[in-house]
């Protein structure tokens, strides 16, 4: 979904489906215009989701209160990997919170 302009309106309805979305592992939404607004969304769903692995958000416009979020959000499903899925829980935990960390790093008031 990238690249589609989808913004923070689209964002709040991916929010809405992560919450209940258990296949996708990868989501790719660079380039939609999103915003903290929209972040703040798509980590209300992150919370909740036990599935995704990748999710790109460059070029958007989350600046460090979008990213804030989406790392405390990250942060919180980290361990949630249900327990059908045991082989990957430590890989997928460890690349949750590196991406918690990168957004921290590169977004110096997240911490």
């Amino acid at each position: 979904m990238n690249n589609k302009g989808i913004g923070d309106n689209g964002a709040k309805l991916v929010g809405n489906e992560l919450k209940k979305n258990t296949d996708c592992l990868s989501l790719w939404l660079f380039g939609n215009g999103i915003t903290a607004v929209g972040a703040a969304e798509l980590a209300k769903g992150l919370k909740h989701n036990k599935t995704l692995t990748v999710l790109d958000l460059h070029d958007n416009k989350l600046g460090n209160e979008g990213a804030k979020v989406l790392a405390a959000a990250l942060l919180a499903m980290a361990g949630k990997t249900p327990a059908g899925k045991a082989r990957y829980a430590e890989e997928v935990e460890a690349k949750k919170r590196s991406l918690a960390e990168v957004l921290i790093l590169d977004f110096p008031s997240v911490k």
